[in-house]
């Protein structure tokens, strides 16, 4: 996986661009890089996910965990320009419509309501609901039937 980070002297926002696949063997350079940035008091990112062509849970635990802290910190993390697939994994565990997604970076960047991508639910969620620890984050394939999908992280 390739990141590239864009800090533009002057912009509100440090846009953090990914490339290929982000999954358990890379997402934790992408946790790094990204608190990198917050320990540098950078709490305004876009994340670029146009180039990026898989994403599995450990790559969407580093966003939410990164997202939450952004939010704490009187900031923000917006996702821009994901694939159809990767929206639908947004969709699919809860993070869309609980952590504004973008049509593009130069959208998200600017704040552009025109370029928000609405959650197809219409709820925007409440961006205190993300889980805070990434063990929260619980990949779909360890849910099972008779759970409902809901586990605590102690239900392990």
């Amino acid at each position: 996986m390739e990141i590239t980070v864009l800090e533009r002297p002057g912009s509100e926002a440090t846009i953090v661009a990914l490339r290929d696949e982000l999954d358990m063997s890379n997402a934790p350079r992408l946790h790094a890089v990204l608190g990198d940035l917050l320990g540098r008091s950078v709490n305004r990112i876009v994340v670029d996910l146009s180039g990026l062509t898989f994403c599995d849970s450990m790559g969407l635990s580093a966003l939410a965990v990164t997202h939450n802290a952004c939010v704490a910190a009187g900031g923000y993390l917006r996702m821009a320009g994901p694939s159809p697939f990767l929206l639908h994994i947004l969709t699919v565990v809860g993070l869309r419509g609980r952590m504004p997604i973008y049509t593009s970076a130069q959208a998200a960047c600017a704040g552009d309501p025109a370029g928000l991508l609405d959650d197809p639910a219409g709820t925007p969620g409440d961006p205190a609901e993300l889980p805070r620890d990434p063990a929260e984050l619980r990949d779909p394939a360890e849910l099972t039937e008779g759970d409902g999908g809901r586990r605590s992280p102690t239900d392990r």
